[in-house]
């Protein structure tokens, strides 16, 4: 998704320089509908997460290939708060890791 792609780049940009993220997409509220509220662009009522999930997939793809890539099991030990970005999208993000590197991937989920 494009518009995904755009504001991870703006998140990377803007937390290299110290500038805070209040909100990422668009305020939901009861009388909001798509179609009738958003005349046109991108919608997802989790776009905050879905932006930050890409960047944990691309960290996650960035190890991998610096240091595991010979390896055929890759134990990941993930913090229960950041579970749901591994998970995001169902699970999209994870199986292009996966897919990418036909490597076993084992998820362990920590309280960290």
């Amino acid at each position: 998704m494009e518009a995904v792609y755009i504001c991870k780049e703006l998140y990377k940009l803007f937390y290299k320089n110290n500038i805070y993220i209040m909100k990422i997409g668009l305020q939901v509220s009861e009388d909001f509908t798509l179609g009738k509220n958003v005349v046109a662009g991108p919608f997802h009522p989790a776009f905050r997460e879905l932006v930050e999930s890409s960047l944990l997939n691309d960290m996650i793809l960035y190890v991998i290939q610096k240091y595991f890539k010979e390896s055929k099991t890759i134990d990941l030990i993930v913090n229960l708060k950041t579970l749901s970005k591994l998970y995001a999208d169902k699970k999209d993000f994870l199986r292009h890791i996966t897919t990418n590197f036909r490597q076993k991937l084992i998820v362990h989920q920590k309280k960290i």
